[in-house]
Formats: structure tokens, C-alpha cells, sequence
């Protein structure tokens, strides 16, 4: 049997840590076979790379089930296995918006606050979606790119996160803040993170990584001007400051450094590894102490498990327009 180069999707890798990640990953690899690259991106046209790298590219459209559908049965009808997933998009806006998936049995119309549906949601999605060909590589690898803002809390108005909360208040006015949105997208991945290693586990691999906080990211959109001028400026030379690049080199640590086979082990900022499978919770640098708890988990797990389905089901049963994001 012909040997093969493995191939490789990285969501959000038109721009930040993902488009850094996709220059780095090809001089890390084997260049023989070489991998190809599977780039999805919203803009009209992919970013470039090398001519010698195989690269197919589609559009994909994370705050649209239908896009996302469609993007999946496009992949698969290329025939090829995915090896390596890299849930990398992150986005972060500066007002309240939602994504349209549907009615309910009511005739309501449902709705996901954005950024969870495009950070947590929607690629949960994608990864259903894609799971078969992940199988069928025998090698099979996700990788959630998490953040340290995924640890600390996530409610608005101070004080701990309450997990038995209604997250639908929680991204609802007045509780609803850009910032608030975000940090709850990346704790919601971080229980993900550690369900998929015991769900999918010994069939595909998971990993999961902070790359740490990245000023030049695009974090700094929802600040007010001066708070923009001292993440771009005055941040970036701060000691717990890291580049775009050095994040970048975390995300292929945990997606290519880690062995193959391997599971549930998270990436720290440093490249420092624990074995979150096996109870290594890492402190400050790893996962948050909620995860351990099954209840709290099993709840967050079913809230985003029913909004996947809402999604497959809108985008099985109506056109693109029933995608889209609503002010």
C-alpha cells in the first residue's frame, strides 16, 4: 500500500495563531510523503502556500449550519481520511449577535449567542460531522485550542461561575459582555475537551493546549481606544506576554509534539504537558477544577450536544438561508 502524508484541517487559519500554525506545521512534518492541507476560510480567497504543499480549500462559514454542512459533505466526498483536526477559530464581537438555527416545535425561532456558536457550537459540529474520516485514518487527532481566560470567571458581575446557571442567561442582556462571551466559549472547551478524550478515546486522540495571551490577538477589538493602544504597544513586552508565533508553536506541540496515540493531555503556554486523562490537572496553567466534575460537565456537554442537533437538523432541512447571524 502507497504511504501518505497525513492531511490536515485547521478552522479559523486565515489569520492569528491558525495561519501561523498552518506556515509552521509543513516544515515540521515529513516532507515526503508530503501533507496536504484542507483550508477552509470566509474571505474570498485562502492564504497562499508553497506550491510543493497539496492544499484543498472550500468555503466554510462557522456562523452558518448550513455552511458547515455543506463544507463536511465536501470534504467527504474528497475520499481522503482526516488525520488531524485543529479546532482553532476563535471570535469575539463587540455587540450581541446571534445565529439563527431554526424553530422550535413551537414555531419559535432559536437562537446561539455568536461567538459560543462559532467557538464552541459550531465546531463541535463540524468535528460530528467529520468524525467518520477521522476514524478511517487509524490515526485520528483533535485538538482544542483552549485559552487561560477559559479558567478564571466567566460571569458578569464578579465572583465564581456558577455551573448550574442557565447559560442562555448567562449570553443574554444585561449579563451579555463581549469579553464575558469569550471567557465562557473557552471554559465550555475546556469540559469538551476532556468529554471527547473519554468518549472517542482509544479510537481518536484529543488534545488540548493553552498557547497564552497573545495582545496582538484579536482580543483587543472590544477594548475601549486606550486599552487598544496598550495591547498592541505597551502589552506585547510584558514577561507573561506571548506572540503570535510562540502560540502558533504550542498548537503544533499539542497537535504533532505530543505521541501519536497518545490522549487527553493538555498543553500548557510553555509546552509543558499534563495527562489530563489520567487526573494530571496541571494547576494554574492547565485545566479548570470544574472539569472533574461529571455533573457540572454532563450539564454543559447536553447544552452544547442540543444546539449541534438544532443545527444539523436546520441545516439538513432548509437552504443556506436558515444560516445566518442576527443583530
Amino acid at each position: 500500500m502507497t504511504e501518505r502524508g497525513k492531511t490536515i484541517l485547521i478552522t479559523g487559519c486565515t489569520s492569528g495563531i491558525g495561519l501561523e500554525t498552518l506556515h509552521l506545521l509543513p516544515r515540521l512534518l515529513p516532507p515526503s510523503p508530503p501533507p496536504t492541507f484542507i483550508i477552509p476560510h470566509r474571505t474570498p480567497s485562502p492564504p497562499p502556500l508553497p506550491p510543493s504543499i497539496p492544499a484543498h480549500s472550500h468555503l466554510l462559514d462557522l456562523a452558518s449550519p448550513a455552511s458547515i454542512r455543506a463544507f463536511a459533505s465536501w470534504f467527504n466526498a474528497l475520499g481522503l481520511p482526516l488525520d488531524l483536526l485543529i479546532l482553532n477559530a476563535g471570535t469575539l464581537t463587540a455587540e450581541r449577535r446571534e445565529v439563527r438555527i431554526g424553530q422550535d416545535e413551537e414555531g419559535k425561532e432559536r437562537g446561539v449567542e455568536e461567538t459560543v456558536w462559532v467557538n464552541v457550537v459550531g465546531q463541535v459540529m463540524l468535528f460530528r460531522l467529520l468524525k467518520g474520516r477521522l476514524r478511517e485514518s487509524g490515526r485520528g487527532r483533535v485538538v482544542f485550542v483552549g485559552s487561560a481566560l477559559g479558567r478564571r470567571d466567566v460571569r458578569h458581575g464578579g465572583g465564581g461561575f456558577d455551573p448550574h446557571s442557565k447559560l442562555d442567561l448567562l449570553l443574554s442582556p444585561p449579563n451579555w459582555t463581549p469579553m464575558h462571551s469569550y471567557r465562557l466559549s473557552k471554559h465550555l472547551l475546556s469540559h469538551l475537551f476532556l468529554h471527547s478524550h473519554l468518549t472517542f478515546s482509544p479510537h481518536l486522540s484529543i488534545t488540548a493546549l493553552n498557547p497564552g495571551f497573545i495582545p496582538s490577538s484579536s482580543l483587543h477589538r472590544t477594548a475601549s481606544l486606550p486599552r487598544r493602544l496598550a495591547m498592541r504597544v505597551l502589552l506585547p513586552w510584558a514577561p507573561f506576554a506571548r506572540t503570535v508565533k510562540q502560540g502558533a508553536e504550542v498548537v503544533v506541540h499539542a497537535a504533532v509534539g505530543v505521541g501519536e496515540g497518545r490522549s487527553g493531555v493538555w498543553v500548557g503556554r510553555d509546552g509543558e504537558e499534563w495527562d489530563v486523562g489520567r487526573g494530571e490537572k496541571g494547576g494554574e496553567g492547565g485545566v479548570d477544577e470544574s472539569c472533574w466534575d461529571e455533573e457540572v460537565r454532563g450539564c454543559y456537554v447536553r447544552w452544547v450536544e442540543e444546539r449541534v442537533r438544532w443545527g444539523l437538523e436546520a441545516a439538513s432541512g432548509m437552504g443556506e438561508e436558515m444560516g445566518g447571524v442576527q443583530r
